[in-house]
């Protein structure tokens, strides 16, 4: 397995902390980051773009970066990662990284020439052997990826090839690494999920749960040892974290894009009483940390502007001007986000 490590020079970091506080102090702002937020390990996984070589192509990695304590940027592998049956993607739309396995989950839009449409592929690829195995072909749509807290189990969303004629037909699937079995969970319908719109499935703590957000933007959980389905009528486009019975979701846009309208709210299951984290223009992506307590938010609000929110969802406080932890030469997955899940 290929890694390498770059971390930034401590003494350039502290500098820049310096002189970020003289400048609070000199316009007057008064927002801290609260001190929990730097005992969180956030973790970003994305596409490393590498510096340009005369006369030979340019190496890019897919590289997992930590933040706020060090900035550590783990390149994990070559961003040339090959299907299976040695295909090379132009382009990998979505990865989802897997440490405790050492694999990587991967989708790739792929074109056939006999089919109407470009099809997505998903595949493993085992950073220690070096091989991929597939998961599934030929999907019209699928992302979203989240790992169970064990590291045994793949969640996303996917949309199936109509067979026979018959509808598309949008679901849940759960892939086990130990068995090597995808698993529909959930079937919804006849719509299929939108990816840059909808957000991946979220597990319980304890990891008895699925939630998710529906075709038809419901709230749903899914019991995994009976598959009993239960629906939770709130208007979320996708749920952000699960803390014991209170849920996190983003809300359906009147307008997306620009001089729309997006909100996140928490709620408690089944209360009708919801409380409003915060208000904005357009999200691009959310990140949540590992405690589920805080929920990073890139708020576009204009084609040249874009807002870095952190978001305590204890104490319903936000703090702006986060931009400054992530690095200026990471793409981050899936491709049309800034951020990912692990």
């Amino acid at each position: 397995m290929r890694i390498s490590v770059l971390r930034p020079p401590n003494f350039h970091v502290a500098i820049l902390v310096v002189l970020f506080s003289l400048l609070c102090v000199m316009t007057g702002c008064t927002e801290t980051v609260p001190s929990l937020f730097w005992q969180e390990h956030w973790r970003m996984v994305g596409h490393l773009i590498g510096p340009e070589h005369t006369g030979r192509e340019r190496e890019d990695w897919i590289a997992v970066f930590n933040f706020p304590d060090n900035g550590e940027i783990v390149q994990l592998v070559s961003d040339q990662v090959l299907a299976p049956d040695g295909w090379k993607p132009v382009t990998l739309y979505d990865v989802a990284y897997n440490e405790d396995a050492g694999v990587l989950v991967c989708v790739a839009l792929r074109y056939y020439p006999s089919e109407p449409r470009n099809r997505s592929e998903i595949w493993l690829y085992d950073l220690n052997t070096q091989r991929s195995k597939w998961i599934g072909r030929r999907w019209l749509g699928a992302s979203h990826f989240a790992w169970s807290g064990d590291g045994h189990r793949l969640a996303f969303l996917a949309t199936e090839i109509p067979v026979r004629r018959e509808p598309r037909r949008a679901g849940v699937y759960v892939y086990d690494l130990q068995t090597e079995t995808l698993t529909e969970l959930a079937d919804d319908g006849l719509v299929s999920y939108e990816p840059g719109q909808t957000g991946a499935p979220v597990w319980s703590d304890d990891g008895k749960f699925l939630y998710y957000a529906s075709v038809d933007r419901y709230a749903m959980r899914i019991e995994l040892a009976t598959g009993h389905k239960e629906s939770f009528a709130v208007p979320a486009i996708s749920i952000l974290a699960v803390n014991g019975d209170e849920i996190i979701y983003r809300t359906q846009p009147k307008q997306r894009g620009l001089g729309g309208e997006e909100s996140i709210y928490k709620v408690k299951w089944g209360d009708s009483k919801t409380t409003l984290l915060y208000r904005g223009t357009w999200f691009v992506e959310m990140l949540v940390s590992p405690s589920r307590r805080f929920i990073m938010v890139t708020d576009r609000i204009s084609y040249s502007g874009t807002k870095y929110i952190l978001i305590d969802t204890e104490t319903c406080n936000t703090y702006s001007g986060m931009g400054r932890y992530f690095p200026r030469n990471v793409d981050m997955f899936p491709r049309t986000s800034a951020f990912s899940r692990r």
